[in-house]
């Protein structure tokens, strides 16, 4: 099995980016705000297990031209800046009084040079990883901006995968065939489905994946 390098070379996050600011530029928006972390991961390669606790926010800005810009808590400043990105803000965070939302909102008056348009993503499977007060109060302190929807072309540019996204989707597929055609082997009757299940996963693990967080199983007659 022909195990592919781990992470993505500067070029696909180069890529990534050009896709998406050529579309900002036909939707007229100056900016897109990430804040989750399958979006900011996508952008910038920034992995953490940091996002596991809701304590602290994170965020990144897409401008309509050059490389993405974040604006994060201290503490994944180390990580962020083995990333291709250098351009870097950071708070000490938590602050209740102020968890960096002072320098999102300049940072995003900064941007608005064209059309006065901020993009968020807003619709269908897409999420807000902030707290709702902050986020009410950077609207109400953006006078004049229009915040869009920017998931529909955020999914365009997903949508399109690139040679070496396919082959790390190749390889995970085939490690988790693998494991169920391993499965019948090491499946124990008289044990719950949570035993097996943490069998199986433990299994995975065995054969490479990184992680599994979502197996489920059914027993019985339907199962």
């Amino acid at each position: 099995m022909n195990i592919p390098q781990r992470g993505f070379e500067i070029s696909e996050y180069e890529n990534r980016l050009e896709s998406i600011q050529k579309l900002m530029f036909e939707a007229k928006m100056d900016a897109i705000l990430l804040t989750t972390q399958v979006d900011i991961e996508y952008y910038t390669g920034f992995k953490s297990q940091f996002f596991q606790s809701p304590t602290r926010p994170w965020y990144v800005l897409i401008p309509s031209s050059g490389k993405p810009k974040a604006i994060i808590p201290t503490i994944g400043e180390s990580g962020m800046r083995g990333t291709w990105i250098d351009d870097i803000q950071t708070w000490t965070s938590p602050n209740p009084d102020d968890d960096g939302i002072s320098i999102l909102l300049s940072t995003i008056k900064l941007l608005m040079v064209n059309h006065k348009s901020l993009g968020v993503p807003k619709t269908l499977e897409s999420t807000l990883r902030m707290p709702l007060e902050d986020y009410e109060y950077l609207i109400n302190n953006l006078t004049g901006i229009e915040i869009k929807d920017a998931n529909k072309i955020m999914r365009r540019v997903r949508f399109v995968k690139s040679e070496a996204e396919i082959a790390k989707i190749r390889h995970i597929c085939q490690i988790t065939s693998q494991g169920f055609i391993d499965l019948e082997g090491f499946l124990r009757a008289g044990e719950s489905e949570q035993e097996n299940c943490r069998r199986f996963k433990q299994h995975l693990l065995t054969l490479g994946v990184d992680d599994s967080p979502y197996i489920v199983s059914g027993s019985g007659q339907e199962g």
